[in-house]
C-alpha cells in the first residue's frame, strides 16, 4: 500500500514542473488565425471550373446551384437569404431583474460621463446587439 502511495507520489512529483503556473496561458500563441483548409477553399473559389462549359468560376457555379435548389428546398432558401442579406436579428425582451440591471448600467454611465439619457441607452444598444433596450427608452419619449 505504502508503494502504491510513494509511486502515485513520485508521478504527481514528475508533472509539477510541466503544470501551467497561475497567469500562465495553456495556448500561448492562441488560436491561429485561420487554418490552411479555409484559406484552400478561399483560393479555390476564384478558379475557374474546368467542367463548366460557361467558363465560370467555383463560386459562380455554387451560387447557381444554391439559387436553383432554394426554388424548391427552404434549407437552401434559408442558406442564400443568410448570405445575401446576412442573418436576421433577433431581439432579446429583458425580464423585470434585467431590466433593472441596465437601468443601474444607464445611471452610471450618465453620472460617470455626463451623457444623456437617450446617450446611454442608445450605446448599450450598440454593445449589446439583439437586445430589446426600447423599455429603457420610454421615459425619454414620453
Amino acid at each position: 500500500m505504502s508503494e502504491e502511495l510513494n509511486g502515485k507520489a513520485n508521478s504527481l512529483a514528475a508533472i509539477e514542473p510541466h503544470r501551467f503556473k497561475p497567469g500562465q496561458s495553456g495556448n500561448p500563441k492562441g488560436r491561429p488565425k485561420s487554418a490552411a483548409y479555409p484559406q484552400a477553399l478561399r483560393r479555390m473559389m476564384d478558379v475557374v471550373d474546368p467542367e463548366d462549359e460557361h467558363g465560370r468560376t467555383y463560386a459562380e457555379v455554387l451560387a447557381e446551384t444554391a439559387i436553383l435548389k432554394a426554388k424548391t428546398d427552404i434549407r437552401y432558401l434559408s442558406h442564400v437569404a443568410d448570405r445575401v442579406y446576412g442573418k436576421a436579428r433577433q431581439l432579446v425582451t429583458l425580464d423585470t431583474t434585467q431590466l433593472q440591471k441596465y437601468e443601474q448600467m444607464v445611471e452610471g454611465m450618465i453620472a460617470e460621463t455626463g451623457c444623456t439619457r437617450e446617450e446611454a441607452v442608445k450605446t448599450f444598444a450598440h454593445l449589446e446587439t439583439g437586445i430589446d433596450f426600447t423599455p429603457l427608452l420610454q421615459d425619454i419619449e414620453n
